[in-house]
C-alpha cells in the first residue's frame, strides 16, 4: 500500500520534471532558430550593400629587377568571373560607373603626366562586399592585343585576370592579374626569363597579392613590372 501511495506521489512530479525539459529544449530550440533567421536576415541586408571600388593599373617604364620577379604561375581563372558590364544610366552592381563618379582621378593624372609610368586601366564600379565563403571574383581586362589565328582567347588582353573583395572584422583583396606583354616590349624592358612566351609573341607576367584594406583609404599594390591603386568607398 505504501509503495502505491509513493508511486502516486511521484508520478506528477516525474510529468512536471519531463515537461519542464521539453519546454527549456524547445524553448531553446527557437531562440536558436530566431537568431539564426536574424543572422541571415542581417547577413543578405549587409551583402546588398554596394561598395564603390576604384583601382588604377599602371605600368612601370624602366627595366624591370629580374631578381625579384616570380616564376611563372597558372592563369587566373576568369571563366567563372562576373564581368563588369557597361554603365546604363543606373548605379547597380557590377555595372562601371562614369568617369565622373571617380575618386582617383588626380591620382590618374599624375601618374599619366609622368612617363616612367603608362595606365593601363582605371575603372570604377559597386559591388556587396559579402563573408569570404560568399566572395564573387570579378573579371579585370584591359587593352585588346593584336590577334592571331593562334592566339587564346585569354590573352587577347594586355591586362587580364581577377580581383575579389571579402569582408569580416575588415576588408581583404585577392588580386590574380596576369600582364600579356609583347615580346618586342618585353626586350625593351628588360623581362625575359623567368617569364617564358605563352604565344610566339607574348610573355606573361603574373601579380598575385592578397591584404586587408580598410574603406576610405588609397592602397598601392607593387610589383617590379606594373602595380595596383586601390580604394574602397562605403556606402553613402
Amino acid at each position: 500500500m505504501e509503495q502505491t501511495r509513493l508511486y502516486k506521489l511521484s508520478q506528477p512530479n516525474t510529468i512536471r520534471l519531463t515537461f519542464y525539459r521539453e519546454f527549456s529544449m524547445r524553448k531553446l530550440l527557437f531562440q536558436w532558430l530566431l537568431g539564426l533567421v536574424g543572422g541571415l536576415f542581417s547577413l543578405t541586408v549587409w551583402a546588398q550593400e554596394l561598395y564603390q571600388v576604384e583601382i588604377i593599373v599602371f605600368q612601370h617604364n624602366r627595366n624591370a629587377l629580374q631578381e625579384q620577379l616570380a616564376p611563372n604561375a597558372p592563369l587566373p581563372t576568369v571563366n567563372q568571373a562576373t564581368p563588369l558590364r557597361p554603365y546604363n544610366g543606373r548605379r547597380q552592381a557590377y555595372h562601371l560607373l562614369p568617369t565622373s563618379a571617380f575618386q582617383l582621378s588626380s591620382q590618374a593624372t599624375k601618374l599619366t603626366q609622368d612617363p616612367t609610368y603608362t595606365v593601363l586601366l582605371h575603372q570604377a564600379w559597386l559591388q556587396p562586399i559579402p563573408h569570404p565563403r560568399s566572395a564573387r571574383a570579378v573579371h579585370i581586362k584591359a587593352l585588346e592585343l593584336e590577334q592571331t589565328e593562334s592566339t587564346l582567347p585569354f590573352y587577347q588582353w594586355k591586362l587580364n585576370g581577377t580581383l575579389t573583395l571579402s569582408q569580416l572584422n575588415y576588408f581583404q583583396v585577392t588580386v590574380d592579374l596576369m600582364l600579356n606583354v609583347p615580346l618586342n616590349e618585353a626586350q625593351r624592358l628588360n623581362i625575359t626569363i623567368p617569364y617564358a612566351a605563352l604565344g610566339r609573341n607574348i610573355i606573361s607576367i603574373p601579380f598575385q597579392y592578397r591584404r586587408r584594406l580598410r574603406a576610405d583609404q588609397l592602397y598601392y599594390l607593387d610589383h617590379p613590372v606594373y602595380a595596383m591603386l586601390i580604394q574602397i568607398k562605403p556606402p553613402a
